[in-house]
Protein backbone atom coordinates (compact mmCIF):
# COMPACT_ATOMS: atom_id res chain seq x y z
CA UNK A 1 0.00 0.00 0.00
CA UNK A 2 1.28 3.46 -0.91
CA UNK A 3 2.28 5.46 2.18
CA UNK A 4 0.59 8.59 0.86
CA UNK A 5 -2.77 6.88 0.35
CA UNK A 6 -3.08 5.79 3.99
CA UNK A 7 -5.85 7.45 5.99
CA UNK A 8 -4.31 8.07 9.40
CA UNK A 9 -6.59 9.22 12.20
CA UNK A 10 -5.68 10.71 15.56
CA UNK A 11 -6.48 7.37 17.15
CA UNK A 12 -4.30 5.39 14.73
CA UNK A 13 -1.44 7.87 15.19
CA UNK A 14 -1.76 7.52 18.97
CA UNK A 15 -1.61 3.75 18.57
CA UNK A 16 1.62 4.04 16.56
CA UNK A 17 3.09 6.17 19.34
CA UNK A 18 1.91 3.74 22.02
CA UNK A 19 3.33 0.70 20.21
CA UNK A 20 6.67 2.37 19.45
CA UNK A 21 6.96 3.70 23.00
CA UNK A 22 6.53 0.15 24.29
CA UNK A 23 9.57 -0.93 22.24
CA UNK A 24 12.41 1.28 23.47
CA UNK A 25 14.86 -0.08 20.91
CA UNK A 26 12.89 1.81 18.24
CA UNK A 27 13.52 5.23 19.78
CA UNK A 28 16.15 5.06 22.54
CA UNK A 29 19.76 4.80 21.35
CA UNK A 30 20.81 3.54 24.79
CA UNK A 31 18.81 0.34 24.34
CA UNK A 32 21.01 -2.68 23.60
CA UNK A 33 18.89 -3.61 20.57
CA UNK A 34 18.85 -0.12 19.01
CA UNK A 35 21.35 -1.02 16.27
CA UNK A 36 19.68 -4.33 15.35
CA UNK A 37 17.99 -3.42 12.06
CA UNK A 38 16.45 -6.82 11.37
CA UNK A 39 14.99 -7.05 14.86
CA UNK A 40 13.58 -3.54 14.60
CA UNK A 41 12.05 -4.24 11.18
CA UNK A 42 10.27 -7.26 12.68
CA UNK A 43 8.91 -5.06 15.47
CA UNK A 44 7.64 -2.52 12.93
CA UNK A 45 5.95 -5.37 11.04
CA UNK A 46 4.25 -6.55 14.25
CA UNK A 47 3.13 -2.99 14.94
CA UNK A 48 1.71 -2.73 11.40
CA UNK A 49 -0.30 -5.94 11.88
CA UNK A 50 -1.56 -4.78 15.27
CA UNK A 51 -2.70 -1.45 13.85
CA UNK A 52 -4.46 -3.17 10.94
CA UNK A 53 -6.48 -5.27 13.38
CA UNK A 54 -7.72 -2.19 15.22
CA UNK A 55 -8.09 0.03 12.15
CA UNK A 56 -9.40 -1.93 9.13
CA UNK A 57 -9.16 1.26 7.02
CA UNK A 58 -5.37 0.79 7.19
CA UNK A 59 -5.51 -2.65 5.59
CA UNK A 60 -2.24 -3.42 3.82
CA UNK A 61 -0.19 -1.31 6.23
CA UNK A 62 3.50 -2.23 5.96
CA UNK A 63 6.49 -1.97 8.26
CA UNK A 64 7.90 0.71 5.93
CA UNK A 65 4.71 2.77 6.21
CA UNK A 66 4.83 2.56 10.02
CA UNK A 67 8.53 3.53 10.02
CA UNK A 68 7.75 6.45 7.73
CA UNK A 69 4.87 7.57 9.93
CA UNK A 70 7.00 7.27 13.07
CA UNK A 71 9.76 9.32 11.45
CA UNK A 72 7.30 12.07 10.54
CA UNK A 73 5.77 12.08 14.02
CA UNK A 74 9.20 12.35 15.59
CA UNK A 75 10.25 15.20 13.29
CA UNK A 76 7.05 17.08 14.09
CA UNK A 77 7.64 16.58 17.80
CA UNK A 78 11.22 17.85 17.57
CA UNK A 79 10.00 20.94 15.71
CA UNK A 80 7.30 21.62 18.34
CA UNK A 81 9.69 20.98 21.23
CA UNK A 82 12.19 23.40 19.72
CA UNK A 83 9.47 26.08 19.61
CA UNK A 84 8.72 25.59 23.31
CA UNK A 85 12.38 25.98 24.23
CA UNK A 86 12.91 29.11 22.15
CA UNK A 87 9.70 31.15 22.29
CA UNK A 88 9.41 34.59 20.76
CA UNK A 89 10.48 37.42 23.04
CA UNK A 90 8.68 37.39 26.37
CA UNK A 91 6.02 34.89 25.38
CA UNK A 92 5.61 31.29 26.44
CA UNK A 93 4.90 28.85 23.63
CA UNK A 94 2.54 25.99 24.39
CA UNK A 95 2.17 23.45 21.65
CA UNK A 96 -1.37 22.94 20.39
CA UNK A 97 -0.40 19.88 18.40
CA UNK A 98 -2.65 17.03 19.49
CA UNK A 99 0.20 14.51 19.72
CA UNK A 100 2.74 16.66 21.54
CA UNK A 101 2.10 15.34 25.05
CA UNK A 102 1.98 11.74 23.85
CA UNK A 103 5.53 12.13 22.53
CA UNK A 104 7.07 13.81 25.57
CA UNK A 105 8.84 10.53 26.42
CA UNK A 106 11.28 11.42 23.60
CA UNK A 107 12.47 14.56 25.38
CA UNK A 108 15.55 12.91 26.92
CA UNK A 109 16.69 11.68 23.51
CA UNK A 110 16.67 15.13 21.91
CA UNK A 111 19.53 17.61 22.31
CA UNK A 112 19.17 21.30 23.11
CA UNK A 113 19.58 22.38 19.49
CA UNK A 114 16.59 20.28 18.43
CA UNK A 115 18.54 17.49 16.81
CA UNK A 116 18.05 13.93 17.90
CA UNK A 117 21.75 13.33 18.52
CA UNK A 118 22.63 13.03 22.20
CA UNK A 119 26.24 14.06 21.75
CA UNK A 120 27.05 17.61 22.78
CA UNK A 121 28.24 20.16 20.25
CA UNK A 122 31.66 20.03 21.93
CA UNK A 123 31.96 16.29 21.25
CA UNK A 124 31.08 16.58 17.57
CA UNK A 125 32.64 19.98 16.88
CA UNK A 126 35.89 18.50 15.65
CA UNK A 127 33.93 16.89 12.78
CA UNK A 128 36.14 13.85 12.99
CA UNK A 129 34.78 10.82 11.17
CA UNK A 130 34.56 8.93 14.46
CA UNK A 131 32.34 11.50 16.17
CA UNK A 132 30.14 11.94 13.10
CA UNK A 133 29.77 8.19 12.71
CA UNK A 134 28.82 7.78 16.38
CA UNK A 135 26.16 10.45 16.05
CA UNK A 136 24.88 9.02 12.76
CA UNK A 137 24.67 5.46 14.06
CA UNK A 138 22.75 6.65 17.09
CA UNK A 139 20.20 8.33 14.89
CA UNK A 140 19.75 5.83 12.11
CA UNK A 141 15.97 6.02 12.19
CA UNK A 142 15.43 9.73 12.58
CA UNK A 143 13.82 9.94 9.17
CA UNK A 144 12.03 6.61 9.51
CA UNK A 145 14.58 4.75 7.44
CA UNK A 146 17.81 2.92 8.08
CA UNK A 147 19.96 4.60 5.40
CA UNK A 148 23.11 4.84 7.47
CA UNK A 149 25.43 3.21 4.93
CA UNK A 150 25.18 5.93 2.26
CA UNK A 151 25.78 8.81 4.67
CA UNK A 152 28.47 6.84 6.48
CA UNK A 153 30.28 6.34 3.17
CA UNK A 154 30.26 10.09 2.51
CA UNK A 155 31.69 10.82 5.95
CA UNK A 156 34.46 8.26 5.63
CA UNK A 157 35.27 9.28 2.04
CA UNK A 158 35.61 12.92 3.08
CA UNK A 159 38.24 12.08 5.66
CA UNK A 160 41.72 12.10 4.17
CA UNK A 161 43.54 11.35 7.40
CA UNK A 162 42.70 8.49 9.69
CA UNK A 163 44.70 7.94 12.84
CA UNK A 164 46.02 4.46 13.40
CA UNK A 165 48.10 3.47 16.44
CA UNK A 166 49.93 0.93 14.25
CA UNK A 167 50.95 3.54 11.68
CA UNK A 168 52.10 5.82 14.52
CA UNK A 169 54.26 3.06 16.02
CA UNK A 170 55.64 2.02 12.65
CA UNK A 171 56.69 5.58 11.82
CA UNK A 172 59.03 5.68 14.82
CA UNK A 173 61.23 2.83 13.55
CA UNK A 174 63.97 3.28 10.92
CA UNK A 175 63.16 1.84 7.50
CA UNK A 176 65.47 0.27 4.96
CA UNK A 177 65.83 2.10 1.68
CA UNK A 178 66.10 0.42 -1.71
CA UNK A 179 69.92 0.68 -1.45
CA UNK A 180 69.87 -1.32 1.82
CA UNK A 181 70.76 1.56 4.13
CA UNK A 182 68.59 2.60 7.05
CA UNK A 183 66.62 5.80 6.84
CA UNK A 184 66.18 7.83 10.02
CA UNK A 185 63.06 9.73 11.10
CA UNK A 186 64.57 13.09 10.10
CA UNK A 187 65.53 12.00 6.59
CA UNK A 188 62.23 10.16 6.15
CA UNK A 189 60.30 13.27 7.16
CA UNK A 190 61.95 15.21 4.34
CA UNK A 191 60.17 12.93 1.85
CA UNK A 192 56.54 13.47 1.02
CA UNK A 193 55.20 10.43 2.84
CA UNK A 194 51.73 11.05 4.26
CA UNK A 195 51.66 10.60 8.02
CA UNK A 196 48.52 9.44 9.66
CA UNK A 197 47.38 11.29 12.77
Amino acid sequence: MDKSSLRWTRESELLVIEKVRGNECLWDHRDTMFLKKTFKRQLYQQIALSIQKQFPALKGLTADAVMHKWGNLKKSFVRELHKTKQPKSGSVYRSKWHLFEALLFLTNTISADGSVCNYSKQQTQDNSPASMVECLVQNEVVDGTDNVDETLGHILDSSSEVYSPLSEAASSYPRSTSSGTQESDSSRDSHSYPRSR
